[in-house]
């Protein structure tokens, strides 16, 4: 993954990142799909919709945890 995409990963809003890991899950069944079927020559795009996948809901975890912690500190 290039660090443009992960730049752009890194500063979508929470409900954007959700929609995009909708998508890209969506995506990817029809990669694997493609796959087994022998449409796609490149196997390797699998793999790297899989690090994508990864990378954002890596991003969506850290936003909830800062979510939570803002909010526990504000209660304190």
């Amino acid at each position: 993954m290039k660090k443009d995409q992960k730049e752009k990963i890194n500063q979508m809003s929470l409900a954007k990142l959700e929609k995009e890991l909708d998508k890209e899950n969506h995506n990817l069944a029809k990669l694997v799909v493609d796959k087994n079927l022998g449409k796609i020559k490149n196997a390797h795009q699998v793999d790297e919709l899989k690090k994508k996948i990864a990378i954002i809901k890596t991003r969506i975890t850290e936003k909830k945890l800062a979510k939570k912690l803002k909010n526990n500190s504000k209660n304190d």
